[in-house]
């Protein structure tokens, strides 16, 4: 990539662990998130040699053989730099996709887990690299957690219309915050632990854990955390309800 422009020249780097999802892209969109990726990678490893606090953005434009001013018009904010996610609004929409009698729960894990499948080592280590960021700096830790609550609205709008549904609709609101959330802890534990999760009896180390979170969201809760108060086990009864015959996907699709 040039100094001036902020053009792609193909470095590699974290761009190329995302390679499967960016070919989806139209190339103008594509080429503008390989460099966003790209500084972002160089940020990333600066932040985590000299600490988030003591890295400029000149030395960042500098790594990334780029102008300050072209990280600045890709990431306006030093914060933007680690809080940037590849997948923006039109592309969310793109990703989303109900299939006839799937839950949105169901939708919103398979459709994000299917793009985690997809992406390989480089782009694991920079997804724990950006977690790892997150924990350490509490003002970043806040930010990204109050950015939580904005992906709920873009899944529930990208949901929406997909199922020609209301965006606003409470019910659904709750569904994918509930999912959200929990995407969010399997990321901090995954982050925590190096990039694995032991968790049902065996280790993940798939990115964010998603494996793990999905099986204990389709599993439901009502089995976690012991029995709850003595001689109450309605939630271990719910849980058996829905651990029927249909099995744990079967959960996740229903919608009562």
């Amino acid at each position: 990539m040039d100094g001036t422009d902020g053009t792609d020249t193909g470095a590699p780097g974290a761009a190329d662990g995302w390679e499967a999802y960016l070919e989806t892209l139209p190339l103008r969109e594509r080429k503008k998130a390989r460099t966003k990726l790209t500084i972002q990678d160089h940020a990333f490893r600066l932040f985590t040699e000299r600490g988030y606090e003591a890295t400029t953005v000149e030395e960042i434009a500098a790594a990334a053989e780029v102008g300050p001013r072209t990280v600045y018009r890709y990431f306006p904010t030093k914060d933007e730099l680690v809080l940037w996610d590849v997948i923006d609004d039109t592309q969310l929409r793109t990703l989303v996709r109900a299939r006839p009698g799937e839950s949105p729960a169901a939708t919103v894990m398979r459709s994000l887990g299917d793009v985690l499948a997809e992406i390989d080592s480089g782009a694991r280590r920079s997804l724990l690299m950006r977690l790892r960021l997150m924990l350490d700096d509490p003002g970043l830790f806040a930010a990204a957690s109050a950015r939580m609550l904005r992906e709920v609205d873009r899944i529930s709008e990208a949901i929406a219309a997909e199922c020609d549904g209301a965006a606003d609709d409470v019910e659904l609101r709750i569904v994918v915050g509930a999912v959200l959330g929990a995407w969010w802890q399997g990321g901090v534990e995954w982050a925590r632990n190096g990039g694995e999760v032991e968790a049902g009896g065996r280790t993940s180390s798939a990115p964010f854990a998603f494996d793990v979170v999905g099986e204990i969201l389709a599993r439901g809760f009502g089995d976690l955390g012991g029995s709850g108060p003595a001689g109450s086990n309605a939630g271990s009864d719910a849980a058996g309800s829905n651990a029927g015959s249909d099995g744990p996907e079967a959960s996740l699709d229903r919608d009562g």
